[in-house]
């Protein structure tokens, strides 16, 4: 979820055209006319070897925002813990035969 806020942190409505936020993962995500966030789906890890994993991405770029007087994009990479806990659909089988 991508939100715009102001300088101190309030959510402010895009006015006037949509916003699009690309992400270092190549996705974008819009934010329309009269709303102040977007959202976007991300495909985690799923490592049957591995229990929690982390998915990091950060804004690449801001289009469609010339009607703002000072649109900066906060670049800093932001992270997620994926728990990925082992249940009843996740087993895994072994069989190991022999003559």
């Amino acid at each position: 979820n991508d939100m715009l806020v102001d300088k101190n942190g309030a959510p402010v409505t895009n006015i006037t055209n949509p916003l699009t936020v690309t992400l270092d993962n190549g996705q974008t995500i819009t934010i329309g006319v009269n709303q102040s966030s977007g959202n976007v789906t991300v495909v985690a890890p799923d490592d049957v070897y591995k229990g929690d994993q982390t998915v990091t991405t950060a804004i690449t770029n801001v289009t469609g925002g010339e009607h703002f007087e000072n649109l900066v994009p906060g670049t800093t990479p932001v992270s997620t813990t994926v728990t990925d806990t082992p249940g009843t659909d996740n087993t895994t089988t072994v069989t190991l035969t022999a003559p």
